[in-house]
């Protein structure tokens, strides 16, 4: 039921955007075709200015990804040595706690 009612609207609404995207073109078509000659001149000066804007802007992009990178991995490698001093120091702090409390024991059981 649903496919019958959905048939001629979407038969009608593609046959509106074929007109629409037709129509479109055409406009763009005789727009170019009246003022070709403009875009080709000043065109030709932004299409240069452009690319020169898109070059530099890639570089530009891609040292500071590079530049970028280098900094994550250094702060990486800052955190990471800060975690094992850290864990080196709950080490040595569990190990002398250990033995204070073996010695403890041995006293105990001495006495």
């Amino acid at each position: 039921m649903l496919d019958k009612i959905l048939t001629p609207v979407l038969e009608y609404a593609g046959k509106a955007i074929v007109k629409g995207a037709t129509a479109a073109g055409k406009a763009i078509v005789d727009h170019f075709a009246k003022h070709g000659a403009k875009y080709a001149i000043g065109g030709g000066a932004a299409a240069v200015g452009g690319a020169a804007y898109v070059v530099g802007e890639s570089v530009g992009h891609n040292k500071g990804k590079k530049e970028g990178t280098a900094e994550q991995a250094a702060r990486d490698e800052k955190k990471m040595n800060d975690l094992h001093e850290q864990h080196e120091s709950d080490r040595k702090r569990w190990n002398e706690e250990k033995q204070a409390y073996e010695d403890l024991l041995d006293e105990i059981d001495i006495k």
